[in-house]
């Protein structure tokens, strides 16, 4: 899906455009500088972020699937819709070569549910049932030395059951 494109001002002879793709922006940056000349500089660095959501359908076996993707910071999809009482089996991938992630789901009151790491390149399946309606909030608590966790990086998402 394309969105469309947006103008910001951000000076006197200064334009930015912003071009938000499915999950990563785009921004052209035109600088115009007087007399000296123009330059344009394309960064492509996710600066604009989609939510990546996804309504799980039950298979003919009664089990609601998904695959999430692990990288960089982020969860694809990273909002999944759900039915009460019927299981969840999702596929977790970590996509990011060397840094391992974390998937930690809890209630919607702060319990954990499920708590699984994956090494880089790492995969592996979880299954679970949520029986009350609500948001279950996902996220991955992996930190390295002295930087922020993962999940104050952003590295989180909800599950909305129905």
């Amino acid at each position: 899906m394309e969105w469309p494109w947006f103008l910001w001002r951000l000076g006197h002879a200064s334009l930015a455009w912003v071009c938000a793709g499915s999950a990563i922006g785009h921004l052209a940056y035109f600088s115009c500088l007087g007399k000296i000349g123009c330059g344009l500089v394309l960064l492509n660095a996710g600066l604009v972020s989609a939510q990546e959501s996804l309504a799980l359908v039950p298979d003919p076996d009664g089990v609601q699937r998904a695959i999430i993707v692990m990288d960089s910071y982020e969860f694809r999809p990273n909002q999944l819709v759900v039915e009460r009482g019927k299981p969840v089996e999702l596929t977790l991938r970590n996509e990011s070569f060397l840094v391992p992630h974390s998937f930690v789901l809890d209630t919607p009151s702060g319990l954990h549910l499920v708590e699984v790491s994956l090494g880089g390149g790492d995969t592996t399946t979880v299954r679970f049932t949520l029986s009350q309606p609500g948001v279950y909030p996902f996220y991955c608590d992996e930190e390295l030395l002295f930087f922020p966790n993962h999940r104050e990086e952003g590295m989180e998402g909800h599950i909305l059951v129905r």
